[in-house]
């Protein structure tokens, strides 16, 4: 359970998101769901620049998307706002191709959602 938590934190975080590339030569074309269309090259430049912005202000991320705690704290939040919600979906996106995911893929979309929806209610409006 600690290795998809880390490989999670690895995805997200700004820091250690350089798993990116690597998915980006390996797009599967297929969804746990159904057929799930390959991503362009530019689609994961876009990913990575969201995870940039994104930071490291949310270090257990990987335990909210995947619903093993709803504690999520304001910093966290308000990084999560400020990247906006292309950049949010873009990131659920990849976590959803993680092949090592693929049983967090029916709680992934939701919990993805939920955090969204969470932190909008509670974070200041940004300009």
């Amino acid at each position: 359970m600690a290795s998809i938590r880390m490989m999670i934190v690895c995805l997200v975080v700004a820091g250690t998101f350089m798993v990116v590339p690597s998915l980006s030569l390996e797009a599967p074309s297929t969804s746990p769901a159904g057929s799930f269309d390959a991503k362009p090259p530019s689609f994961y430049d876009f990913v990575e620049k969201c995870a940039n912005k994104f930071g490291t202000k949310c270090p257990k991320i990987g335990d909210l998307i995947i619903g093993k705690t709803n504690v999520v704290s304001v910093d966290c939040c308000n990084a999560l706002i400020n990247i906006g919600k292309h950049c949010h979906d873009a990131l659920l996106t990849v976590l959803l191709q993680v092949k090592e995911l693929k049983q967090f893929s029916s709680v992934i979309p939701q919990r993805g959602a939920w955090l969204w929806n969470y932190c909008a209610n509670i974070s200041p409006v940004l300009p």
